[in-house]
């Protein structure tokens, strides 16, 4: 039995589905989580999705109101599917295997089956004891894996699911830039032939113009910190990793950059590090030395208790401890 079958065979053994990505999600997890949803009330379940506690991206607010307006999402608060969890429920993680970034460690706690659908390379604190593992750390999005799994199914959606799909894939890609192989252009291709609309999906990217000039004016005080690697440290706001991760990809986007990091602060006792590289510098290596970790060209690290100070040293030691260019046959 392949994975596909395996994934439906699961589904239509339990009679509560429950979905959640991440924490601060954005349109690869929760797109993802929208398609599957329609996926599986075709089936006949009952499905739920996690609602968020924090939602930062503005692209996924735009989809989701837009959404809304022509279908319930049904977002359901973690205590009220805590009362409604047991034996038969099934819980179905999109997008992370950590316990330290998924939506609700609670819920996983205390749910008897998990499945984890996840393109990332392995993190700390891993989602144990899974019925399943769809995962593909080969692949650009758990968009892409969610559009073969639907295609696999001849399953058909609505224009708003698909576009936010193909958004997700977009975001996730930095527009096709990273992570893409022939099989991303090819789901890609296929979520535009089913209908995925690509004005509306221009709309759903677009963020607002102050947002944007103010992470160009913060990009002013990056600097080299290693040969083509550039670092940008923010100041004492708080920050959402979605921030950091924007400014990463834009310093990336600099001729002469190779990598790039962003460093700021995410709560009161929490620094974050977002990196990105063109490929040919495994920064997934380099979080996985700071405790987070990602992708050869994709990777973010969170850090309680140390100052920006001993975080800016510790990456710069990280560095200059390896070697980490041409590295491009080791993906995690």
């Amino acid at each position: 039995m392949n994975v596909f079958d395996k994934l439906t065979e699961s589904i239509k053994n339990h009679n509560l589905i429950i979905l959640m990505t991440h924490a601060r999600p954005d349109l690869d997890g929760m797109g993802s989580a929208c398609a599957l949803k329609k996926f599986i009330e075709s089936l006949g379940k009952k499905v739920l999705i996690v609602k968020p506690k924090i939602i930062t991206n503005y692209s996924l607010e735009r989809a989701i109101n837009l959404y809304n307006n022509d279908f319930d999402l049904n977002f359901t608060s973690e205590d009220d599917i805590l009362k409604m969890l047991d034996k038969e429920s099934l819980v179905i993680v999109l997008d992370t295997n950590s316990m330290k970034v998924v939506e609700s460690p609670k819920i996983i706690d205390n749910a008897a089956n998990i499945i984890v659908i996840d393109h990332h390379c392995k993190m700390d604190n891993l989602i144990n004891s899974t019925v399943m593992d769809y995962e593909d750390d080969k692949k650009s999005s758990v968009v892409e894996m969610i559009a073969e799994y639907l295609k696999y199914n001849e399953f058909k959606l609505d224009k708003v699911t698909l576009t936010m799909l193909l958004a997700g894939m977009e975001i996730d890609t930095n527009t096709y830039n990273l992570k893409t192989t022939e099989n991303t252009f090819k789901m890609a291709g296929y979520l535009v032939g089913e209908g995925a609309d690509l004005i509306l999906k221009q709309e759903l990217l677009k963020e607002p113009k102050e947002e944007k000039l103010r992470r160009y004016a913060m990009l002013k005080d990056s600097y080299e910190i290693a040969n083509k690697m550039h670092v940008c440290v923010l100041d004492d706001e708080i920050y959402s990793p979605v921030d950091l991760s924007l400014i990463a990809n834009d310093l990336l986007s600099f001729d002469g950059v190779k990598a790039a990091f962003t460093i700021g602060r995410i709560s009161d006792d929490t620094i974050g590090v977002s990196a990105r590289s063109m490929g040919d510098i495994n920064v997934g290596a380099m979080m996985l030395k700071l405790g987070g970790g990602g992708h050869l060209a994709s990777a973010a690290a969170q850090i309680r208790n140390k100052s920006k100070t001993e975080i800016i040293d510790e990456l710069t030691k990280v560095i200059e401890g390896d070697e980490y260019e041409s590295n491009t046959t080791q993906r995690c």
